[in-house]
């Protein structure tokens, strides 16, 4: 089964488009964009999700995922494709980690479905990759 999304390198303007009027977003987005690897996500043409990976010492990678509100009816599809590109990924041994608003429960539920569990710190914002079951969407 082919995803309906097409997958290509972001830009500073493409991550502009995901910061809306937060002033430390459109600072932090295009910087990102410019420093770390940087994709941006689309379906038919439309750019629906942005996301980056910023790199740390000790093969550890930050993954950030901004979604576009108009994109919640493609949140399996998204879900899936996050999923099985860090799987993908982490075969080298890197660790993923992300961090995840406490109070957003669309986020936590999200970062639970990629495959993220959150790591004991008072807060709950860090949230770890782990490789788990890969039937998970059936």
């Amino acid at each position: 089964m082919s995803l309906p999304f097409e997958v290509r390198e972001a830009s500073a303007l493409d991550a502009l488009q995901f910061a809306g009027a937060r002033p430390m977003l459109r600072k932090m987005l295009p910087y990102q964009a410019r420093r770390f690897p940087s994709l941006l996500v689309l379906r038919a043409g439309v750019p629906v999700a942005f996301v980056t990976f910023a790199s740390h010492p000790r093969r550890r990678v930050e993954f950030a995922m901004l979604v576009k509100p108009q994109a919640q009816s493609m949140m399996v599809g998204l879900v899936r494709l996050a999923h099985l590109t860090l799987c993908q990924l982490a075969q080298d041994g890197t660790r993923f980690y992300a961090h995840v608003r406490a109070t957003s429960e669309v986020a936590r539920r999200m970062a639970r479905l990629v495959g993220f569990r959150p790591l004991r710190f008072r807060d709950g914002s860090i949230w770890l990759f782990r490789e788990a079951r890969h039937d998970r969407f059936g």
